[in-house]
């Protein structure tokens, strides 16, 4: 297994960080496995994203899906049954159910259940505005939960999230997470937290950390926003790594600033239809019904409208989107777009999904070119975190 930091030696002098949240909730030799069996465009991917509703009772700060969707846009039970069937059928590993507010939506319980008969893996990420509706099926039935809450403070909560009339208040909200934790201590399943670091969140950073593991999380994942700069900047290096000194074996602390090195020239070597593995593993599934490749994709970042839009769910059965031709448009356009730079592609050059692809590349570069094995690939990585730990890096 990747460990919390690793830095992979990725061959000419070159080296990639790496998080082992890159691949959550499926494991590495998940990816592995696909690489070596993908024959092709028409294979389902491993995990879809799927954006029960637009609707929600919070107006939090900085939320990009309120401002790009109508917030009336909600999946009907129908076309839900008929997505989850049909990814479980093609061989989807796991569905990550979104929000804007996912715990709005009245069919949530319904589809984690679908997903638990189907054995499929389910993430649940949510901020709680509803989450005690649907209290028991989140116990019995979500494989991980994953909650953003993003601070200590009731009153810095209710200013950052900005919750309305029908929202669960922060107290509510963090003793109904204490109740699911407790109902759901007799199952296998994952408990995380979601942490965004701003100028205001920055000193709450590890007293949320200590929070988080009173309530019994698996752990905490930290992502700092782009707004943070100046004297906030400087402070973050420091509290990263009081947050580091508490991760430990039964509570983890994750990072989501690493930075990843542009991949070798041998990466080039791979199979066409995995220059791209982030697209080929992954699809986002809007409450419009869109299927779209990513979230710059469908923010319309494209020189072209609507290009990153394989098909509608309302129009279409998920599987003859996957494989139509919309898709395979899309795909041919994006690899003569990466292979003139990633500044080509609006958005593209600061998008986590280039992380991840790199991150993918290259282990996909060691298993089908190189031929190593799984458990070789990742003790190499093991021997480089060791190492570099040693050199003072962290």
């Amino acid at each position: 297994m990747l460990r919390r930091l690793n830095r992979l030696d990725a061959g000419e002098g070159q080296y990639a960080e790496v998080s082992p949240f890159y691949f959550y909730p499926l494991e590495p030799e998940d990816y592995l496995e696909f690489a070596c069996s993908h024959s092709g465009y028409g294979q389902y991917p491993l995990m879809a994203f799927v954006y029960l509703t637009h609707r929600c009772w919070d107006n939090c700060k900085g939320c990009f899906v309120s401002k790009i969707y109508s917030p009336a846009a909600q999946l009907s039970w129908d076309v839900v049954a008929r997505l989850i069937t049909d990814l479980a059928q093609g061989g989807v590993r796991a569905v990550k159910f979104a929000g804007r507010e996912s715990t709005v939506s009245p069919i949530l319980g319904r589809a984690l259940r679908l997903c638990h008969e189907l054995g499929m893996k389910s993430v649940l990420i949510t901020a709680g505005a509803n989450i005690a509706e649907h209290a028991e099926s989140i116990a019995e039935y979500c494989t991980h939960l994953r909650l953003s809450l993003n601070t200590t403070d009731p009153d810095l909560h209710d200013r950052l999230h900005r919750p309305g009339p029908r929202a669960l208040r922060y107290e509510q909200r963090v003793a109904c997470l204490r109740s699911i934790i407790s109902m759901r201590a007799h199952r296998q399943v994952v408990n995380g937290a979601t942490f965004l670091v701003r100028p205001e969140t920055i000193d709450d950073a590890v007293p949320f950390a200590h929070l988080c593991r009173e309530l019994g999380f698996h752990y905490v994942r930290y992502t700092l926003l782009d707004e943070i700069e100046g004297e906030w900047k400087k402070r973050w290096p420091s509290v990263r790594m009081a947050l580091l000194a508490l991760d430990s074996e039964v509570f983890q602390v994750w990072m989501n600033d690493l930075a990843v090195v542009p991949p070798g020239a041998q990466w080039r070597d791979l199979p066409e239809a995995l220059l791209d593995p982030a697209l080929a593993t992954r699809v986002t599934i809007h409450a419009d019904g869109n299927v779209a490749a990513c979230q710059e994709g469908w923010r319309g970042a494209w020189h072209e409208k609507d290009l990153a839009i394989y098909g509608n769910l309302n129009h279409q059965s998920f599987g003859e989107i996957w494989a139509g031709d919309r898709r395979r448009r899309f795909l041919s356009v994006l690899h003569k777009a990466f292979a003139a730079g990633y500044d080509s592609i609006p958005g593209c050059e600061r998008c986590k999904y280039r992380s991840l692809n790199e991150v993918l590349r290259w282990m996909y570069w060691k298993r089908i070119v190189c031929g190593s094995t799984i458990s070789a690939v990742f003790a190499q990585s093991e021997e480089c975190y060791e190492r570099s730990t040693a050199d003072g890096y962290s």
